[in-house]
């Protein structure tokens, strides 16, 4: 992740307007492909019901997204993404899926960014190949720029260079996309978030306008762009409670925008992680789970606070819930790897090691969680 400069030390509290929705206790037991072992990681300690999904269920691997690509069977990449988009395009419910396949050319695997172009030269008129060479472009720009937030006045000439040279690849890419098939909803995504780490209002009101016209019922649009209203990007949290608040007139049609309203709350959270205010944190999104619902981002981040608090068991809940309503979230799996290495589970520490560094991971910690859970494994 890449490491945002610290908001200043004077910073209230902020929660926003509050929703009817109940409080969903959370808790559930996954089961994991892994990559060496199939395993069933245990039920957390903490006693919590089901989760509340608002959307059509997850069914992407992107492990075998990736593996078709890495071999060259773009067809059957292109083919299996079509299928995710048709659904999108009939149900905004179902765009997650279509989301998540694309976030598996952002893995960070070299081999990945190279197939990507040879796909995209060899199909020139396939929308999906360019979008997914824009995503992989758009990742190393965000790598470039070095951190998150912050105007791009603040980034080092070099790395500014870099982010700029790759941004205007992506957005070439996501304009090629777009014109080939103007219902792809992630080739409108690369120009929110070009804009937002350029610091750029005038492109950041044309991409909005431009999404929003297209696909007023999208979450995943308006995530982007209340992403980009947070404080660490030049905004407000009064201006991203005013966006969630206002999208709430469509909630009826895409219950997934209820989301939204927890947003403010994790970004503050978010925030104050990067000051290590860990236990300031948890009520913040304990507010954001009770007004936007079972988020699988709310639950990884009050995950990552618990463990940094040392509180591994409700760490493990949360980290192991927000792995169930999105899984395979690299970041997640490391985070439960860890966690699992905490609460002596060895068996656990080895499926979700695995199943992170099969996405790309090559966090040493990782790799030494997988040695640790082996050898305590063949020691039984």
């Amino acid at each position: 992740m890449s490491a945002a400069p610290k908001p200043g030390p004077m910073r209230r509290t902020y929660y926003p307007r509050r929703s009817n929705a109940p409080l969903m206790a959370v808790g559930v037991a996954i089961l994991v492909a892994l990559a060496v072992v199939i395993h069933h990681p245990r039920r957390a300690g903490a006693t919590r019901g089901p989760v509340q999904r608002l959307y059509a269920p997850i069914n992407v691997d992107p492990v075998g997204i990736v593996e078709k690509l890495k071999a060259g069977n773009f067809t059957a990449v292109q083919t299996q993404i079509k299928t995710y988009e048709t659904a999108a395009n009939a149900d905004p419910r179902a765009e997650m899926n279509l989301v998540y396949a694309f976030s598996a050319f952002a893995l960070p695997d070299p081999a990945i960014a190279d197939q990507l172009r040879k796909w995209a030269a060899d199909s020139p008129d396939s929308a999906i190949a360019h979008c997914a060479r824009a995503v992989a472009l758009e990742r190393a720009a965000a790598q470039a720029r070095g951190h998150e937030g912050g105007p791009s006045s603040s980034i080092r000439p070099d790395d500014f260079m870099e982010m700029e040279k790759d941004l205007n690849q992506g957005v070439m890419e996501a304009d090629s996309a777009r014109a080939l098939d103007p219902n792809l909803m992630n080739a409108y995504l690369t120009a929110i978030n070009a804009a937002k780490m350029e610091s750029d209002p005038v492109a950041m009101e044309e991409a909005s306008k431009r999404a929003l016209g297209k696909f007023p019922l999208s979450f995943q649009i308006r995530r982007a762009l209340i992403i980009g209203m947070a404080p660490r990007w030049g905004g407000s949290y009064d201006a991203m409670d005013k966006f969630a608040n206002e999208s709430q007139a469509r909630v009826a049609q895409n219950p997934m925008l209820k989301y939204l309203l927890g947003f403010p709350s994790m970004e503050q959270a978010k925030d104050l992680q990067l000051d290590e205010k860990w236990a300031q944190t948890i009520p913040l999104l304990n507010h954001a789970i009770e007004v936007g619902g079972d988020y699988a981002a709310f639950y990884a981040a009050r995950g990552k606070s618990s463990y940094a608090l040392k509180q591994y068991d409700e760490a493990f809940a949360d980290l192991q819930c927000a792995n169930d309503l999105l899984p395979d979230d690299a970041q997640n799996l490391e985070m439960l790897a860890l966690t699992s290495h905490f609460l002596n589970k060895p068996n656990d520490a080895l499926g979700f090691a695995n199943r992170s560094l099969k996405l790309g991971a090559s966090d040493t910690d990782i790799v030494d969680v997988r040695e640790w859970a082996v050898a305590k494994i063949l020691k039984r």
